[in-house]
């Protein structure tokens, strides 16, 4: 009984977790940034060179 408490307390805190990790990134995808998985945190979006000149020469 002991074992199965543990295993529901585990996977409480491992769904409690992905809930407030989607929360993050969806909050960051609304405010227009890029989610930067490997460092948990929101990035400003980065324009690759070819999207930068096409932009610069409009």
């Amino acid at each position: 009984m002991m074992i199965a408490g543990a295993i529901l307390v585990v996977l409480a805190s491992l769904l409690s977790w992905q809930r407030q990790r989607e929360m993050l990134m969806q909050a960051c995808h609304d405010r227009g940034q890029s989610w930067n998985g490997s460092e948990s945190r929101c990035e400003p979006t980065r324009m690759g060179p070819i999207l930068r000149r096409a932009l610069e020469r409009s």
